[in-house]
């Protein structure tokens, strides 16, 4: 996934906000840069999955997913 800077286009640089933990049933506060040095934008984003549309293949994920 590209987020694009909301005022050049400039793709933006993104780490989680380890300050501000994703609650349970929200979406996940993302840190998000532009690294264009004329722009400088900065500021939050909200990460969320919405459904799943193909599930794991991994033993793991297919045994914690079975209730």
């Amino acid at each position: 996934m590209r987020v694009r800077c909301p005022h050049c286009d400039e793709g933006l640089k993104t780490q989680p906000d380890k300050l501000d933990p994703a609650p349970l049933d929200g979406p996940m506060p993302v840190l998000a840069q532009c690294p264009n040095p004329f722009c400088g934008w900065g500021g939050k984003l909200g990460v969320q999955v919405t459904r799943t549309t193909k599930p794991s293949r991994s033993a793991a994920a297919t045994e914690t997913a079975t209730p």
